[in-house]
């Protein structure tokens, strides 16, 4: 009866409720904090219906049958099977880190169908572990939108070109960063340097620098048969302003 009377009178849990130490979730993001609120909702009626829960940003960006497939079945022998250095590179896939109209940041695949190039201006490059942001050099007016790309492999080596944009006095390194490991874009272990390198950049830019691209080890560990590169980013990451 004490139950059900806490039930009754408490607000319902959140993310947070049971945490064991101050800001112990922050890392998730608002589109699944709005899940969890609305679902636990007191009135049956006010909770969200399936149907209205697929149209949730936290839903929409979740993988499809597709990857599954190839993370859970494909790869399944690659741990007892040929090293990854053996593996040869595949096509990289481009997608956009962008705000919706609510202000939370969601990620969305370019069309793999598409016969445009996703990154032009990019250079291709090889190796394993590495992230790269390229691009022309490009001198963006004080206080305005900066274009980047960040060239990441993920934990099955594959390419990915995250296009992202950064509003000086709308936007904070570390926001940026955050929201690229709660999409599980980047390691979280490399969500310090990320951020790090990023400032770094946008303040060169702003001082009108010729340096447009900086090189940097990432923080996240190697596979058990991969050595750090450089030239290859193996390790590495670089980060550019595009177009």
């Amino acid at each position: 009866m004490k139950v059900l009377m806490l039930t009754l009178q408490n607000d319902p849990p959140n993310l947070d409720t049971n945490a064991e130490r101050k800001d112990q979730y922050k890392a998730y993001g608002k589109g699944f904090r709005s899940v969890i609120k609305d679902c636990l909702q007191k009135d049956p009626a006010k909770r969200p219906t399936a149907g209205e829960l697929l149209k949730y940003s936290f839903f929409k960006k979740a993988k499809d049958k597709a990857f599954l497939v190839h993370s859970l079945i494909d790869n399944l022998g690659g741990v007892v099977g040929p090293t990854i250095s053996n593996v040869n590179p595949k096509k990289v896939a481009s997608g956009k880190l962008k705000k919706d109209k609510d202000g939370n940041w969601e990620f969305e695949y370019d069309d793999p169908d598409s016969d445009e190039d996703p990154a032009p201006t990019l250079k291709a490059t090889e190796g394993l572990e590495k992230m790269t942001l390229t691009g022309p050099p490009q001198q963006p007016q004080s206080g305005g939108t900066m274009n980047l790309v960040l060239r990441v492999r993920n934990q099955q080596r594959e390419l990915n070109d995250i296009k992202f944009d950064y509003t000086p006095g709308a936007d904070t390194f570390q926001g940026i960063a955050n929201e690229l490991v709660t999409a599980e874009l980047i390691d979280g272990a490399d969500r310090v340097i990320v951020a790090a390198n990023l400032q770094k950049l946008i303040e060169l830019s702003q001082q009108h620098s010729d340096k447009k691209s900086l090189t940097f080890a990432l923080n996240s560990k190697l596979h058990y048969n991969e050595i750090a590169d450089e030239r290859t980013l193996t390790g590495f990451a670089q980060l550019s302003l595009v177009e």
